[in-house]
């Protein structure tokens, strides 16, 4: 038997046609269980921490394999032991510490690069999210994991006209870092790139 259980944070703003146009942040929680019984995999979701209901849901797992006998000692207490990885990503900004107008001046920063560089820019949309995910992962064999994920992007599209053609282009760099990762962000150069690309295709002739 193993337990999943993650909580993840995001957060975003969208910033379209020189306005906010969304401005979101919420929590999503939840368990997952999973039996496997040979090369058999069963799982099941809730996000009832309770524990009889978590019991209840293991229970009516086991059920579903109708050959199986009882494999479930009820009572029976198993000594976790903590299997530690060493984090592949140095996090210095905790997103969750940074207020939603810190990515603002960057979203406006990328729509006022793009606009300056044609009058052909009819129109650009910029987003900058983020997620944090804490992850715990128990095992009946006594394993015990525990994950801090951290994700942060950037993204955008720049679209020009001429005439009734529309063409759009975008970036969109990611990396698993905090908001340092806004922070070192060369905001300008992506919008630039984007934008000379749709520049490009529009005057292309196809």
């Amino acid at each position: 038997v193993e337990l999943f259980v993650e909580e993840t944070r995001g957060a975003s703003v969208a910033y379209n046609n020189r306005k906010v146009e969304t401005a979101s942040a919420g929590t999503d929680y939840g368990i997952g269980i999973r039996m496997i019984y040979g090369t058999e995999v069963f799982y099941a979701n809730t996000s009832n921490d309770d524990e009889e209901h978590l019991l209840q849901l293991i229970e009516a797992l086991s059920k579903t394999k109708s050959d199986t006998k009882a494999s479930i000692q009820a009572g029976k207490v198993i000594q976790l032991q903590e299997k530690v990885f060493p984090s592949l990503h140095t996090v210095t900004l905790d997103p969750r510490k940074i207020g939603q107008e810190k990515k603002l001046s960057i979203l406006k920063l990328a729509d006022e690069t793009a606009r300056a560089m044609s009058p052909k820019i009819a129109q650009v949309s910029a987003r900058a999210f983020d997620s944090v995910s804490n992850i715990l992962i128990f095992n009946s064999e006594g394993l015990m994991v525990k994950d801090f994920r951290v994700l942060s992007r950037f993204s955008m599209s720049v679209t020009a006209q001429d005439g009734v053609e529309l063409i759009s282009a975008g970036e969109s760099p990611g990396a698993q870092r905090g908001f340092e990762f806004f922070e070192s962000l060369d905001v300008a150069s992506y919008a630039k790139t984007a934008t000379e690309r749709a520049l490009l295709m529009l005057s292309a002739g196809y």
